[in-house]
C-alpha cells in the first residue's frame, strides 16, 4: 500500500511537469547585439574596350562571380571594404552585394541624397560610386550601428607602365661611350665615360630633374671601363678601376678595398659580390671584395658574355637568404644572334653547397630565347627578370629600344611584354642606354648623349595592396 502511495505521488509529479512544459508559453528572447557579420560581392559587371587597326572601338562585358574579392568587415571602425581593388572598368553603379546581420537583426541601407533609409535587399543592385552607409537594428530595437561600406575600383590597368615628364642629367650629355645608373641611399648614381675617364653625377629619387656632378676623393679618374663595374652592396657603391676594388659610402669619398686582376665586377646580392675574373671565369667574394674564388662553370666558360654585361637577382618563394641570379649580355661576334644568359641559385644556408653556373635558353627547342641586343640591359621586375636595348644584333628585325622582353622561368625564355610600353615621346637614338630598379618598382633609364632621363612603374607595382602582397 505505501508502495502505491509513491507510485501515485511519482505520476502526479510527472503529469505537473508535462503541464508546465506543454501548456502556452508567451515569453520571447529578444536580442539587444547589433552588428554586420557578413559581407561579400554577388556580382558585378566589367566593361572593356579595344580599338583596333582601323580605328574600331569594341566593349566587351564580363562578369566578376561571388567570392572573387575578399571584403573586410572592421568592427572597431565600423567600416567595410574590398582590400584588393575590382578591376578597371566596373560598373560601380550595379553592384549585388550580399550582407548578414548579427543575432537577427535588420539590415538597412541609406540613401546617397538624403536622410532616408530603406530595407536591405540583396536581390537589388546597389550603387557604390561613392561610400554608403549600412544601418543594422538589433533584434530588440534597441541598439542601431552604422557602417561605412566603400567598394574600391581601380583607376588604372595594373599591367600598363606609367612614365613621368623626362628629365636631363646634364652631366651624362658627356657619357658618350658608355655609363650604368644604380640606386644607392634614396640616391640615384649615373657613372658614364667619354672614352677617356669615367666620371659620376647623383639626383635624390624623390627628384630626379636635378642632377650634381660629383667631385671624387681619389687623385686620378676612373678608368674610361671603371663605369661598367659600378655595384651597391651593403653600405657602399664599388667600382673597380687601374685593378682595384673601391668602396664608397657616398659616390665622392672612395678608399681601397683590395687590388684585384679581375676585369669587371657583376653584381651583387645582399650575401656576395660578382666579379669576372682575368681568366674569363666568374669569381665570387665574401667579404665584401677583398678575396675572390673562382665559381664552377657547368657549361663552356667561352661562352660567358663579355659586352653590355648586367646582373640581377630574386629572391626564391621558398627561402629568403636564396636568390635566383643571372648574368645577361652578349659575345662580341657581329653574327651571334642570341644573347647569352648564364644563372645560379645562390643559397646561403648554413649547411647549403655551392651550385654552379649554367647557360640558360641557348638549347635546341627554345623558341623564345633572349636577343642579342646593343647596349642590352636587364633587370629583376615584377617577380621576373625585364630585358630592353637597343638595336638587334646582326639582321634580326629586333628595333631599337622599343620592346621590353620578359621572363618568368628563371631566364630561360623571353617573351614580348606588351603591357611594358614606352611613352611617344621616348627618343633614344645613341648605343647608349642605362636602365635600373629602384626600391619603390620605378624603372630608370638614361639615353646616351642626350642625357635624358625617363623613370615609369607598371601601375600595379604602385597598388598598396599589390605591395603587401609582394612582400609576403
Amino acid at each position: 500500500m505505501k508502495r502505491s502511495f509513491y507510485y501515485i505521488l511519482l505520476l502526479a509529479s510527472i503529469a505537473v511537469t508535462l503541464n508546465s512544459c506543454l501548456g502556452d508559453n508567451d515569453d520571447y528572447v529578444y536580442y539587444d547585439d547589433a552588428g554586420i557579420v557578413s559581407f561579400s560581392l554577388t556580382a558585378a559587371n566589367v566593361y572593356s574596350s579595344t580599338t583596333s587597326s582601323d580605328g574600331k572601338t569594341t566593349t566587351t562585358k564580363a562578369e566578376l562571380k561571388n567570392g572573387t574579392y575578399r571584403f573586410h568587415i572592421d568592427q572597431l571602425k565600423h567600416e567595410i571594404y574590398n582590400p584588393d581593388s575590382l578591376p578597371v572598368g566596373t560598373d560601380a553603379k550595379h553592384i549585388l552585394v550580399s550582407a548578414s546581420a548579427k543575432m537577427g537583426g535588420t539590415l538597412y541601407l541609406k540613401s546617397m541624397t538624403s536622410d532616408s533609409v530603406k530595407v536591405f535587399n540583396s536581390n537589388d543592385s546597389v550603387d557604390f560610386s561613392s561610400p554608403r552607409t549600412m544601418i543594422v537594428v538589433s533584434h530588440s530595437g534597441k541598439l542601431r550601428m552604422e557602417y561605412k561600406v566603400s567598394v574600391n575600383i581601380h583607376k588604372q590597368e595594373g599591367n600598363q607602365m606609367t612614365w613621368s615628364a623626362p628629365a636631363t642629367a646634364e652631366p651624362a650629355e658627356d657619357y658618350t661611350e658608355g655609363m650604368k645608373i644604380v640606386e644607392f641611399n634614396g640616391r640615384m648614381y649615373i657613372f658614364g665615360s667619354d672614352g677617356e675617364k669615367t666620371e659620376g653625377c647623383a639626383s635624390d629619387i624623390s627628384d630626379g630633374k636635378k642632377w650634381e656632378q660629383l667631385a671624387s676623393s681619389l687623385s686620378t679618374p676612373f678608368d674610361a671601363d671603371a663605369y661598367k663595374s659600378l655595384i651597391v652592396q651593403g653600405e657602399n657603391l664599388y667600382i673597380l678601376s687601374g685593378g682595384k676594388v673601391l668602396s664608397s659610402p657616398d659616390g665622392e669619398d672612395w678608399s681601397e678595398v683590395a687590388s684585384t686582376d679581375a676585369k669587371q665586377l657583376l653584381g651583387a646580392t645582399p650575401w656576395r659580390m660578382y666579379a669576372l675574373s682575368a681568366d674569363g671565369m666568374i669569381a665570387v667574394s665574401t667579404d665584401g671584395g677583398v678575396t675572390w674564388k673562382t665559381e664552377d662553370i657547368d657549361g663552356d666558360a667561352a661562352m660567358l658574355p663579355t659586352t653590355d654585361i648586367s646582373m640581377c637577382y630574386n629572391p626564391l618563394k621558398t627561402n629568403p637568404d636564396a636568390y635566383q641570379v643571372i648574368i645577361v649580355g652578349r659575345g662580341d661576334s657581329e653574327t651571334e644572334l642570341k644573347g647569352r644568359i648564364w644563372g645560379k641559385v645562390e643559397e646561403n644556408s648554413q649547411y647549403s653547397q655551392d651550385n654552379a653556373w649554367t647557360s640558360y635558353g641557348d638549347y635546341d627547342g627554345n623558341k623564345y630565347p633572349a636577343p642579342a641586343l646593343v647596349s642590352m640591359q636587364a633587370i629583376a621586375y615584377d617577380e621576373g627578370f625585364v630585358l630592353f636595348g637597343g638595336n638587334g644584333i646582326g639582321e634580326t628585325g629586333y628595333r631599337e629600344y622599343s620592346t621590353f622582353y620578359k621572363s618568368l622561368d628563371g631566364g630561360l625564355s623571353w617573351r614580348t611584354d606588351n603591357g611594358m610600353t614606352l611613352p611617344d615621346e621616348f627618343i633614344c637614338t645613341n648605343d647608349v642606354m642605362a636602365m635600373t630598379v629602384d626600391s619603390d618598382n620605378c624603372i630608370w633609364i638614361v639615353c646616351g648623349a642626350s642625357g635624358q632621363v625617363w623613370h615609369g612603374r607598371l601601375n600595379k607595382l604602385g597598388w598598396e595592396e599589390y605591395k603587401q602582397y609582394y612582400k609576403e
